[in-house]
């Protein structure tokens, strides 16, 4: 499957022209002025000052339409999260206002193209009510603020703060449920990098200072792969012995993982 916006950028083509540009890092720790942002210029083999001299390569020029997140084989932690919110709020598990922090380049950071958090929302269902301003984002682009949906009695409130879970929600028997989300990809790939992005969720989860009642959850994109790795590690000691859900989220609406709230409910 291939996009092509009016600008002729097809989303599995680099922005720059090159191999060595990832064009769906949605990392938190990669910092926007890093070394990935950096070229050698080469006017010359006798010019060994210029060959030396980093210089900044131009702004890359962003797809017109950011719905390329949505066509390629790699769901983002923005869109696994946003569908596991809205799955919690139509099921009736969410005892309350499901919190989601959107925290990940794809939503903050210039030069990329920013996931379309309003129209992704409003097209199943989800109406901006309340928008919380930040001096940051032009007013027609903000994305924070509180959505309602049509018969549903709670809302989902997106966020940008840092330092905590990716989703918070209340839950029926009184504790929340507090999930922690990654991406990763739908298809197979010739590197895949599971193991270590559903660790690293697991990680954050079970290190994070959570109240009695609370329960934790690691949250991946629902592919063959992590359903396979999901169903071994659901019965590794560490994660019974922490009550940890592990739940894989797709594009149809489905989350596995949740048969523990819906027994409890």
């Amino acid at each position: 499957m291939r996009y092509e916006s009016n600008n002729r950028v097809s989303f599995d083509e680099t922005i720059h022209g090159s191999s060595d540009f990832e064009f769906f890092d949605d990392d938190d720790d990669d910092d926007e002025g890093d070394d990935d942002d950096i070229a050698l210029d080469v006017p010359s083999d006798d010019d060994e000052e210029a060959l030396a001299r980093p210089v900044k390569r131009a702004s890359p020029e962003p797809p017109r339409d950011p719905a390329v997140w949505l066509a390629n084989s790699l769901m983002t932690r923005t869109e696994a999260a946003l569908r596991l919110a809205r799955h919690l709020l139509t099921s009736h598990l969410a005892a309350g206002d499901v919190r989601l922090c959107l925290s990940g380049r794809e939503a903050l950071v210039r030069y990329r193209p920013r996931f379309p958090v309003v129209r992704f929302l409003k097209e199943r269902g989800c109406e901006l009510a309340e928008a919380h301003h930040d001096r940051s984002t032009p007013a027609d682009e903000e994305w924070r603020g509180r959505y309602v949906m049509k018969c549903v009695p709670y809302a989902l409130v997106l966020h940008s703060e840092l330092d905590g879970p990716d989703l918070v929600t209340p839950l029926a028997h009184g504790g929340r449920l507090i999930a922690h989300v990654n991406r990763g990809r739908l298809t197979t790939s010739r590197s895949p990098g599971e193991h270590k992005l559903l660790r690293a969720a697991l990680g954050r989860a079970l290190t994070y200072p959570y109240e009695p009642a609370d329960l934790g959850a690691a949250v991946v994109p629902r592919s063959q792969r992590y359903r396979t790795l999901a169903g071994q590690w659901r019965r590794a000691p560490a994660v019974i012995r922490a009550g940890l859900l592990i739940l894989t989220v797709d594009r149809a609406g489905n989350v596995d993982g949740l048969e523990p709230l819906q027994i409890g409910q």
